[in-house]
């Protein structure tokens, strides 16, 4: 699915073929910001005296909402979403009762309430923005990437290509992908690297090297982290002589050299082994069939009795 970057001034009007139920209203969409505060996507009467809005506020997911009889709002409340990672933001409107679910939803990424007694809102078709709110609002604008924009399971295009009965009316600020060029703008002294967190940045020593304090200056230090004493690890500088080394799975010791026999309960034989496994023990099985012992008599050449083999042929 294509992203996207809302810049900070943006906002996409959008234009729906055919109404949206007055008592149902749902949205799904992926978000990746760094804003504390911005609307994501909001929704109107034709008098915008009663609206929807999904929003970041404080860095929790929010729904802001009228339907008739005030303003009320409900947030989640644990997870933040202006970390700088992808997140799927799921509203679900039922009536007056509303449903937030942060990527998946359940336990504690999800909370449902209900807000006063009206029920309905009539959502004018072309009063439905992406990104902003409706007039549009500099301070209320996304700033960040989406992508996989849907209200009540009709597809937002964010290019300029109509679908599923909706066509962007107008559009600022909005432009494919979503890169970052943190470390572009900003620099950091030498020996310290920049590092890009995706849209800020943060300035790193060299690998094997650790941070030093002195009062408001920083330097790097040597460690022995830079010999790379844990062989499949990560090493952890204490101190400039001093390290420990975090083993992936199935590795241990002070170096990370000793492999470890791990039982994994989804690892088995397979059908096609067990399948053949079975054909050569029934041909063995066919195999012994076939075969008899006799008893001989003693024969003259020899003084002992034998017990010999001999294949006999069934008729």
């Amino acid at each position: 699915v294509p992203e996207f970057s809302l810049d900070g001034h943006s906002y996409v009007q959008y234009q729906l073929a055919s109404p949206l139920p007055a008592r149902r209203t749902w949205i799904q969409v992926l978000v990746r910001t760094r804003k504390h505060n911005s609307t994501i996507i909001s929704v109107t009467s034709k008098e915008q005296s009663e609206y929807l809005r999904l929003e970041i506020f404080q860095g929790l997911l929010c729904v802001f909402f009228n339907l008739g009889d005030g303003d009320y709002n409900l947030t989640l409340p644990t997870y933040r979403l202006d970390n700088g990672e992808w997140h799927e933001v799921h509203l679900d409107r039922h009536d007056n009762e509303m449903t937030l679910r942060l990527d998946g939803g359940g336990g504690q990424r999800e909370v449902t309430g209900s807000r006063g007694r009206s029920r309905e809102i009539v959502i004018d078709p072309s009063a439905v923005i992406l990104g902003n709110t409706f007039p549009s609002e500099i301070n209320k604008s996304f700033q960040g990437c989406v992508r996989d924009v849907r209200l009540n399971g009709r597809y937002m295009p964010l290019d300029s290509q109509p679908r599923d009965g909706v066509s962007q009316v107008s559009m600022q600020g909005l432009s494919p992908g979503c890169s970052s060029d943190s470390c572009k703008k900003n620099h950091c002294s030498p020996p310290f690297t920049c590092v890009d967190l995706w849209r800020v940045h943060e300035c790193r020593c060299p690998p094997g090297h650790m941070i030093r304090v002195n009062g408001s200056r920083k330097s790097c230090v040597y460690t022995l982290c830079a010999t790379r004493p844990c062989h499949r690890g990560t090493c952890v500088a204490q101190s400039p002589s001093k390290f420990t080394c975090h083993c992936p799975e199935g590795y241990r010791g002070r170096h990370c050299e000793t492999p470890l026999a791990i039982y994994r309960e989804d690892v088995g034989l397979s059908f096609s082994s067990l399948f053949a496994i079975c054909i050569c023990f029934m041909a063995l099985l066919g195999m012994y069939s076939h075969w008899s012992v006799i008893d001989l008599k003693p024969l003259k050449q020899h003084r002992h009795n034998r017990v010999i083999c001999v294949e006999t042929v069934s008729s």
